[in-house]
């Protein structure tokens, strides 16, 4: 219902190049900040490619005022964005933590337990950090694989490592579809039939993994 879902939001950026942490006191209205997701988008000063990954921030909250901001550093600052939704009520359920993505891929992901949820009621979504460079490194999916069991995923097994939050969401009046697809290197477009919803009242989230330097 409507007054189960409150959100605050604003724009913060770190103070210089080197700074990896900030912490933003987004004053009162949240009540519970465990039932919280963070939402986030970020850009950067530096016009090159060579940073990129340092505007991939990981954000969640660490009380009911205080949002962590955290990102690898050291060539440009990053500007973010970011909304943290609190669902209210009993029957959400948020279940959120951090997550080291090295080695896992498509075929052979990484895994993290979960208490178990009912799939179709139920929807992940996940910010991160990236301490290395490229499209094989920073590009980095989750997936709800099984009632229990998230997968995560990227195209690189050997380089750098990804910090991933996630966030799993439960309600029983959620209606939750969920697929995978595959877009060649010349495909702008990639279609996916599902079953019809109503589309004032629903959202999509992807994830995807990419290869190639990206520079």
């Amino acid at each position: 219902s409507g007054d189960e879902i409150y959100v605050k939001s604003g724009s913060s950026s770190f103070a210089g190049i080197t700074d990896t942490d900030l912490d933003i006191n987004i004053g009162a209205g949240i009540s519970d900040y465990t039932k919280t997701a963070v939402f986030l988008t970020a850009s950067s000063n530096n016009g090159g490619v060579a940073g990129y990954n340092e505007s991939h921030v990981r954000g969640y909250m660490t009380s009911n005022t205080n949002l962590a901001l955290r990102r690898s550093a050291g060539s440009s600052t990053a500007t973010v964005d970011w909304f943290v939704v609190e669902f209210k009520g009993s029957g959400w359920s948020v279940q959120q933590g951090d997550f080291s993505l090295t080695t896992g891929t498509q075929a052979l992901p990484q895994t993290q337990a979960i208490s178990s949820v009912t799939m179709a009621e139920t929807f992940v979504f996940m910010n991160w950090e990236a301490d290395t460079n490229g499209l094989d490194q920073t590009s980095a999916k989750v997936e709800l694989t099984n009632s229990t069991t998230l997968s995560f995923s990227r195209q690189d097994t050997t380089n750098g490592n990804v910090t991933c939050r996630y966030f799993v969401i439960s309600h029983g009046s959620l209606n939750v579809q969920r697929g995978n697809d595959y877009a060649a290197g010349t495909d702008s477009t990639e279609n996916q039939t599902i079953t019809a919803v109503n589309t004032a009242a629903a959202f999509p989230i992807s994830f995807n993994d990419c290869n190639g330097t990206g520079t």
